[in-house]
């Protein structure tokens, strides 16, 4: 193999790589908007079973003292 033919491999190669790490960096990008969607969606569906847990706490605290004030003894 002379140095030009060598020279034309080692660009070959480093073309190569180079289309490998670009994909890589937009493989990782998408992963990151995909992970932030899902934390999103978490985050939305635990404030939506917290606001019903706070709902129902205060509900069954109404009626226990509506119990309470009904039947005193």
């Amino acid at each position: 193999m002379d140095t030009n033919e060598f020279q034309s491999h080692v660009l070959k190669e480093l073309s190569e790589i180079k289309s490998l790490f670009i994909k890589n960096e937009q493989d990782h990008a998408d992963l990151r908007v995909e992970i932030q969607s899902i934390k999103g969606e978490i985050r939305k569906d635990l404030n939506s079973h917290l606001k019903w847990n706070i709902g129902i706490i205060i509900s069954v605290g109404f009626l226990i003292v509506g119990i309470f004030k009904l039947f005193p003894n």
